[in-house]
């Protein structure tokens, strides 16, 4: 899959992203399908924010799977070690 510096971060960013906020609206079984999708399908950015619901919850049982791969975008792990501005029960 093409890839581009992000900005002048160094990272090498697949041109297709993947936008977690439709996880939260959906079952943990829908939610793995695309997760894994996007996975075998080498997309390496992905974009979670605390406003997208339950998309965090979604995304966790892949955690340790996302975090061995080195060249998935830093931003992710940016956007879940802050503080969400909703409060802890929208995090």
């Amino acid at each position: 899959m093409e890839q581009r510096e992000l900005g002048r971060t160094g990272h090498r960013s697949t041109l297709v992203t993947f936008g977690t906020a439709g996880l939260g609206r959906v079952e943990q079984d829908m939610a793995d399908k695309a997760i894994e999708a996007v996975l075998e399908h080498g997309v390496n950015h992905i974009h979670i924010a605390p406003s997208y619901g339950e998309a965090m919850e979604c995304l966790a049982p892949w955690m340790p799977q996302i975090r061995d791969q080195d060249d998935i975008d830093r931003a992710l792990w940016w956007s879940l070690s802050q503080p969400s501005p909703y409060g802890p029960e929208r995090r």
